[in-house]
């Protein structure tokens, strides 16, 4: 048949031929979770939201890992914790919020910890240690008495008087 032409709607585009009208892809889903789709004439594109990256079918998204690497977006003693597009910054053990990006130095001293009552608080970084002070020896959570007297520097007409954890000669 001579004369004769058939009109088709292009790509991305839907209609009898004459009227042709742009389809909206983003409205069928065709982008995956986590993704921004964007509708042009004739076409879409899929966009990741922030803490994203598009995968290699372009048209999902992954989670990026911001605490992967070497240079981590935490502060100063800080530990980064991955979450679904996003990240957290914690402080370390021992460690308290200064502010939104640093952590400062608990001093465990002032307040309650597990030195024994004969015994020196020691604050350090990020932790405490516990020494046993004159006169007891153990590890600064026990304590014991040395019991100096048991063991007597005096001499045979000497005594020893124990006072408030010390001894004198007297």
């Amino acid at each position: 048949m001579l004369g004769r032409f058939e009109c088709e709607c292009g790509q991305g585009f839907d209609g009898d031929g004459f009227t042709c009208s742009d389809i909206d892809e983003c409205t069928v889903g065709l982008c995956g979770e986590f993704v921004e789709c964007r509708n042009y004439a004739g076409s879409y594109e899929c966009y990741c939201l922030d803490g994203f990256s598009l995968s290699n079918d372009e048209q999902s998204c992954d989670d990026v890992n911001e605490c992967s690497g070497d240079e981590g977006p935490c502060g100063e003693n800080q530990v980064c914790e991955n979450a679904v597009g996003t990240f957290f910054c914690e402080c370390e053990t021992g460690y308290e919020s200064a502010s939104e990006h640093s952590c400062a130095d608990i001093d465990e001293c002032t307040g309650e910890n597990k030195c024994n009552e004969h015994a020196f608080c020691l604050n350090t970084d990020g932790d405490y240690e516990c020494e046993c002070k004159s006169g007891f020896n153990g590890d600064g959570v026990v304590c014991s008495d040395v019991k100096e007297c048991e063991t007597s520097p005096c001499g045979d007409n000497e005594a020893e008087l124990k006072i408030n954890d010390f001894f004198k000669v007297a």
